[in-house]
């Protein structure tokens, strides 16, 4: 099970919350962050790991979509690993972590300012490409996580994602 700390303003949207009880992760890989932003008219989901900051851009979602978020995230995660380079091994090691997502509220001030530092990023590179539609997303989103980032002693966040695999067991 993954768990999915939203930014009120994605809560609004995906509704059905489960309050922050005593939900924690046993695994790394099962907590999250995702904050809803909006970037060239076109709403934007960003979906951060919390230890290794390895984040997903999703772009242009629709109020149909976040009934399905569930599945658009599972999808695009794989999608992106694959985009990415990961071997066959690093992937099923995450979706082993399963396709059972929860949503709830966040708890880490430093994961939800990387998560707007990469924001603003995103949006300079999309309208220095001239707008979404001349953007490919996976390209985009490979970009923010091949950046040196403060809070991991300025390695890249795909660089410790696939770390942090290869050291599981």
């Amino acid at each position: 099970m993954k768990i999915i700390r939203c930014t009120k303003k994605l809560l609004k949207e995906v509704g059905g919350v489960i309050p922050d009880l005593d939900i924690r992760p046993s695994f790394w890989l099962e907590s999250w962050h995702a904050n809803l932003v909006v970037i060239d008219r076109c709403k934007c989901l960003l979906v951060t790991n919390d230890e290794s900051l390895y984040t997903l851009f999703i772009p242009g979602l629709k109020k149909a979509d976040f009934k399905h978020l569930k599945i658009i995230i599972n999808e695009h995660l794989f999608k992106s690993m694959v985009y990415d380079g990961l071997s066959q091994s690093s992937i099923e090691k995450v979706l082993s972590v399963g396709d059972d997502l929860v949503f709830t509220t966040t708890n880490s001030r430093s994961v939800i300012g990387v998560m707007n530092d990469m924001k603003l990023i995103l949006e300079q590179k999309v309208y220095g490409n001239g707008g979404m539609k001349y953007c490919n997303p996976f390209e985009l989103q490979h970009s923010i996580n091949r950046m040196p980032i403060g809070p991991l002693k300025y390695e890249f966040s795909l660089e410790v994602f696939k770390k942090k695999l290869m050291d599981q067991k």
